[in-house]
């Protein structure tokens, strides 16, 4: 048990010290020289861990993506805002880590990676939400919403998630039913 909660300390104390550094600039000005600089851990200690800089942000978000994946799972697919304040309450927990991914110095391709992960799980929910509609109708619907939803979604996190999250997810329920309705 020791060793385990020296593992996610190490792990932690790094990850913090990435983040830290990613707020000031972008990933590929990050060394890990700088991390463990900053960690005051050797880079032999990093690399029991992390192959690079990109390796600790691509697992942080393979993390948070998989931790959504779970969250969403378990949502009940008829009540598209309870889906969104566990999406929205599982940011807020992890802020500034979800800020920096969003950031400029983030990763770009974090949003897209995002939204196709909820397209698997939800797939079967959108097919009995549109039955009359066409496969590539379905999707390209799908990709209008969740594109204007994770906008939101970034705008709110970079803005400093100032709103309260039931304001957040009632506004884009309230933006799909209007989408729905016409549809």
């Amino acid at each position: 048990m020791k060793t385990d909660a020296r593992v996610r300390y190490t792990k932690r104390v790094i990850r913090e010290n990435f983040f830290s550094l990613l707020k000031k600039q972008p990933i590929n000005k990050i060394s890990v020289t700088n991390i463990c600089s900053l960690a005051e851990i050797n880079r032999a200690t990093f690399y029991r861990y992390y192959a690079d800089p990109f390796d600790v942000m691509r697992q942080t978000e393979e993390e948070f993506i998989s931790s959504l994946r779970a969250l969403i799972e378990k949502a009940d697919n008829k009540n598209i805002t309870d889906t969104i304040l566990i999406i929205i309450n599982a940011m807020r927990q992890n802020s500034v880590e979800y800020v920096l991914l969003f950031s400029e110095n983030g990763d770009p391709s974090f949003f897209d990676r995002l939204i196709e992960e909820s397209y698997s799980i939800k797939k079967s929910a959108i097919e009995q939400l549109f039955p009359k509609g066409s496969p590539i109708h379905r999707e390209w619907l799908y990709l209008f919403m969740t594109h204007g939803f994770t906008s939101i979604l970034k705008s709110w996190a970079i803005d400093g998630m100032k709103e309260e999250p039931i304001e957040v997810a009632n506004f884009i329920n309230q933006l799909n039913n209007t989408v729905l309705n016409g549809f």
